[in-house]
């Protein structure tokens, strides 16, 4: 029998039996849709993860003093910041950059205290490179030239008892080695979901960070957005060629950040392992399936091989049945779970009942906007149909390995 005469009679008999085609279809659709679906939560719950650590403050690139980042020391920072920040604007690559000073500290009220970590920021500059001018939820962000005035976490604010418009005092370690405290006024409380923010940190306009703690114009560190995330390691490099080598250095948010690029490197080892899992499955089904369609026409095949079809002839119809019901359930899979994944991309997934995990990420917040990627179509399409068509070579096998009288005395 030839190729085309065995294709047609593979799709006759696809549909003999249309409760067990339908299951197979269904087996491999809810595969692929699933495997779609899942990669578009991967993708964007990895994607927010990096852009969550990167808006809260610290910036695809940040430079800053050597060494800084493993030993950070109030007497190194940036004393001339005008070279440094016109080499940055001059990058290409670079959206924007907002001047830094931090410290350590501690955030007092005269009934209580607690450590914290100082951070001064540029008004006008903040808007652009981090989320803190959009989490406020009491008060309001500093406006343009505001000079004094103190942000706080809500959850500080609770453990400080302070209110709008009470004093909030600020101590720190000096450039001169002496110990310098300041009260400002609370104007406002943040909210950013991150327990390692709301509970400590204090956000001061850069001027009354610079001044307390005795650093002129200067900042000791220069967060960095990039156009592109993928161009955070392109921006360090060609910043590190033009920095003094012995001074200052450019680092990338990973590089600054291990445990969240960790983090992130283990959800993707996480969504790799998920996906095999899924299709391992799916391969199990199907096979289960084409086999009871073996098994179900032991009698049929007998008939045939009497009349002439060969094993591999017998072997290839059920490889082409195999591949008709793995077609037909990719196509299937692929829609629905596109149309899935499309909708999550515009409403997100709201993980706040899992609030206390998605902190422990770093998120910012718990609505996930999944990521509709064409990769994801062409890497399930093919894996499903490889797996769905390879199922079906111990099916194939056993069917060809039958003997005609012993198969048409099966009843």
């Amino acid at each position: 029998m030839k190729r085309l005469p065995l294709m047609r009679t593979a799709w006759r008999n696809v549909w003999r039996n249309k409760r067990r085609s339908a299951i197979t279809i269904a087996a491999l659709a809810v595969a692929a849709g699933s495997t779609v679906w899942f990669m578009g939560w991967g993708d964007g719950f990895t994607e927010k993860m990096a852009e969550d650590t990167v808006k809260s403050g610290m910036g695809h690139v940040v430079v800053e003093p050597k060494g800084f980042e493993k030993d950070p020391q109030i007497s190194e920072y940036i004393d001339d910041p005008a070279p440094v920040v016109s080499l940055i604007e001059g990058t290409d690559g670079v959206e924007t950059w907002a001047p830094r000073v931090e410290a350590r500290g501690l955030a007092t009220t005269p009934e209580n205290s607690m450590g914290a970590v100082v951070f001064g920021v540029d008004p006008a500059r903040e808007r652009r490179a981090s989320v803190f001018p959009n989490r406020i939820v009491e008060g309001s962000f500093f406006g343009y030239g505001d000079e004094e005035g103190v942000i706080i976490g809500h959850k500080m604010a609770d453990v400080l008892g302070v209110e709008l418009g009470d004093p909030v005092g600020v101590m720190v370690q000096s450039l001169d080695g002496e110990v310098r405290a300041e009260a400002y006024e609370l104007v406002g409380i943040i909210r950013t979901g991150n327990p390692m923010f709301d509970n400590g940190f204090v956000i001061l306009p850069i001027a009354a960070a610079q001044e307390l703690i005795g650093y002129g114009s200067g900042y000791n560190k220069i967060a960095i957005i990039a156009e592109s995330a993928g161009d955070a390691s392109k921006i360090r490099d060609a910043i590190n060629d033009r920095l003094p080598p012995d001074d200052l250095e450019a680092l990338t948010w990973y590089e600054v950040s291990p445990q969240a690029y960790q983090f992130y490197q283990m959800m993707l080892v996480f969504m790799g392992f998920m996906l095999i899992l899924l299709i391992v499955l799916a391969s199990f089904g199907v096979t289960n399936t084409i086999l009871m369609s073996v098994l179900e026409r032991v009698h049929e095949f007998g008939v045939m091989a009497a009349v002439g079809l060969r094993p591999f002839q017998v072997f290839r119809l059920i490889f082409y049945e195999a591949s008709v019901l793995s077609f037909i359930g990719v196509v299937v899979g692929l829609i629905a779970g596109g149309i899935l994944t499309w909708i999550n991309s515009i409403y997100g997934v709201d993980l706040g009942f899992w609030a206390s995990g998605v902190q422990m990420t770093g998120l910012l917040d718990p609505v996930i906007f999944f990521a509709l990627k064409p990769y994801a179509f062409v890497v399930t399409g093919i894996a499903v149909f490889f797996i769905g068509v390879v199922s079906s070579i111990y099916p194939g096998i056993k069917a060809a390995r039958f003997r005609p009288v012993e198969a048409m005395r099966h009843v």
